[in-house]
């Protein structure tokens, strides 16, 4: 009979749903509707993440804006910059094409 109830002992504590854990809450989703006390600690971490989410995004959208920016820039110097070399190489064939001409 002692084995017995040392075998019930057993299988009771290996049970996970009959242990609650104050930190189950934690895994609990928060969503804006839930009312949460000003004293609970989760309130301050809901808030706290909210806080840094907002600023990940703007930081983020920083960040894609000066890409946006320097890739708009970097394109119109090149294409700048190229166009009036073509010019310039288009000008000296003329030139040289016209000399050629006028020599023969």
């Amino acid at each position: 009979m002692l084995e017995e109830e040392d075998e019930e002992d057993d299988d009771d504590s290996c049970n996970p749903e009959d242990e609650k854990d104050d930190d189950d809450d934690w895994d609990n989703n928060l969503s804006p509707k839930q009312t949460l006390t000003p004293n609970d600690p989760r309130a301050e971490v809901y808030r706290l993440s909210q806080t840094e989410t907002r600023r990940v995004r703007f930081w983020r959208l920083v960040v894609l804006l000066l890409l946006a920016i320097t890739g708009a820039l970097v394109a119109t110097g090149t294409y700048l910059l190229l166009r009036n070399a073509q010019e310039d190489d288009f000008r000296n064939q003329v030139q040289s094409q016209s000399t050629n001409a006028i020599c023969s």
